[in-house]
């Protein structure tokens, strides 16, 4: 069974349940006639019997002389002796009578239905009449309908599983379908197919489209692959072209001692950068595969932290003439990972930096609401245009990458604050105006 197709156990399964169907809705049609069709011989030998019953003697006389309407009439003393009319051949004269009662007897090897009345006479004497009806000569419909369920039930099979397998092979026609574009989309690697199957609400049409979104998650999980793997290849052949021209000008061209110095310089910073682009993209590989967990949660003072790294980032921020201000309410306490808080604050405010004006500001301004803390980071300087905003959390995305040659820029920073934000379960966003300023807004519970 479990080698045929689904089509044909479905097939097999709906014909045995239509016959099983068929047989038990005969049975019960069967059952049904056979029953009103007693019945009414039934009431056909009474209603007879007791019209013969309201005639005079010499209209009785000539009436049972002859069957009236397939009923025999014969009538009998008290005593239960023969008076006049007929009985049918086969029928054994029975001497128990039975009061306005019909029933059904067997006599001859033969089944009747028997229907006596007590006819009353002059001086309180009585006569009894008797009224016969042989079953073996009525025509049952049921019967012949029988017959005609055992004749046709071959033909009756064929037909219920033909119909069977054509409704079935259009209902399951959509699911053939999606398994030729499955195949076509392995064999050909083609991620851009979809199934095409209309508008529809039924379950086929649903599944339809969770494989769809399926497959858009997964042309959108290859095409980051992708991507993530040529920025990181082109973030990380840069350095290693830097420290490798500086090693080539120093052993052949640098004359003294300081111009040795300045290629080392160059090859350290270059090797800085390269050092923390690979601690980076091994701290997100461990996040995406679930191997970073926040088992270090405490209660802390976020609103000294921000103070501490809005000062230590200002000093830094010097170089580019730009200023951290902080607006933090005191005592906002929170239950965060500390290590994950610092990161969190530190790539935010250099990006604010990096991408921020000479003479600017970068505003740090902390605040507790009702049932959140409220932390924005907003600067003034160039703005993201509407088209990048939805791209700036992608891994090596960045809107304006001539300026990423600032301060050991990995272009990852906000893909880990990202993560950082969600894993604190909470939220962040982002309002940006080109030439304006930028805004992030992270929302953080006071308790996970």
């Amino acid at each position: 069974m479990k080698k045929l197709s689904i089509k044909m156990r479905v097939t097999l399964w709906f014909t045995l349940f239509m016959m099983l169907l068929v047989v038990v809705g005969s049975v019960f049609l069967i059952f049904t006639q056979r029953k009103l069709n007693s019945l009414s011989l039934q009431k056909k030998l009474m209603e007879t019997v007791d019209e013969i019953e309201d005639m005079n003697r010499n209209q009785l006389g000539e009436k049972i002389s002859v069957p009236v309407n397939d009923i025999y009439i014969s009538m009998y003393g008290m005593d239960g002796t023969w008076l006049a009319g007929i009985a049918p051949d086969g029928f054994e004269s029975q001497q128990t009578f039975t009061k306005d009662t019909s029933r059904k007897m067997k006599s001859g090897g033969k089944e009747w239905f028997v229907y006596d009345v007590q006819l009353k006479k002059d001086h309180g004497t009585y006569i009894w009449i008797r009224g016969i009806l042989p079953l073996h000569d009525t025509v049952r419909s049921e019967d012949i309908f029988f017959r005609l369920l055992v004749l046709a039930l071959p033909f009756l099979v064929l037909v219920i599983a033909v119909v069977g397998y054509l409704v079935i092979d259009r209902g399951l026609r959509p699911v053939q379908d999606m398994i030729q574009t499955a195949e076509a989309i392995g064999e050909a690697g083609d991620l851009s197919r979809r199934i095409q199957l209309g508008e529809g609400t039924d379950e086929i049409h649903t599944l339809a489209k969770t494989f769809n979104g399926m497959f858009d998650k997964l042309e959108g999980y290859f095409e980051n692959e992708k991507r993530f793997t040529a920025d990181a290849s082109h973030e990380l052949r840069t350095p290693a072209s830097v420290i490798l021209a500086q090693c080539d000008y120093g052993l052949e061209h640098a004359s003294s001692t300081e111009e040795a110095k300045e290629s080392l310089l160059k090859i350290r910073q270059q090797a800085v950068k390269m050092s923390a682009l690979i601690a980076n993209l091994l701290t997100l590989a461990r996040m995406d595969n679930g191997q970073y967990q926040l088992e270090n949660l405490e209660r802390i003072n976020f609103s000294e932290l921000v103070e501490i790294i809005g000062e230590q980032q200002n000093e830094m921020a010097k170089e580019k003439k730009i200023d951290v201000i902080t607006e933090v309410q005191p005592d906002v306490f929170l239950m965060a990972d500390e290590t994950m808080m610092i990161r969190m604050l530190i790539n935010l405010i250099e990006n604010a930096v990096q991408y921020g004006k000479e003479n600017g500001w970068v505003k740090l301004s902390l605040k507790r609401q009702k049932d959140h803390v409220e932390l924005k980071v907003a600067d003034n300087g160039i703005g993201i245009a509407k088209e990048h905003l939805k791209h700036i959390w992608e891994r090596f995305y960045q809107v304006d990458p001539s300026r990423s040659s600032g301060r050991n820029n990995t272009g990852l920073g906000l893909a880990m604050v990202k993560w950082i934000v969600s894993a604190h379960k909470g939220e962040i966003t982002v309002i940006s105006q080109p030439g304006e300023g930028t805004v992030f807004t992270v929302i953080l519970p006071f308790e996970m």
